[in-house]
């Protein structure tokens, strides 16, 4: 094996889901980026959405939400295990649940 067939192989993938304006169903996809450094510019290429093919397109008419656990503030009722937040800052790490992103995408019109 090359040096980078081993490093390709050995390099962490984050596993992301995220859902459509208007669907619960999620879609399911491997990024070959560790899931304490994943950004959502580092999804965004991967998605199947047809205006995240420009990279960092601020002018878009979605809107993105990560799915995190609460860590039980009181205004949420005390029992509300998950919150989404919706990403302002598409290079920040995102939360991860168990290993997993996941995001769901908004129509903000």
């Amino acid at each position: 094996k090359t040096f980078f067939s081993l490093l390709a192989t050995s390099m962490k993938k984050t596993r992301v889901a995220y859902f459509l304006p208007g669907s619960d169903t999620p879609f399911v996809i491997q990024v070959a980026v560790p899931s304490e450094s994943i950004t959502l510019n580092d999804i965004l290429p991967r998605l199947h959405t047809s205006t995240t093919n420009q990279r960092n397109n601020t002018n878009s008419s979605l809107e993105y939400f990560v799915k995190h656990r609460a860590s039980n503030e009181n205004w949420l009722g005390g029992d509300t295990q998950f919150i989404n937040e919706k990403i302002d800052d598409f290079d920040v790490p995102l939360p991860n649940i168990d290993g997993t992103v996941v995001i769901r995408i908004l129509n903000n019109n």
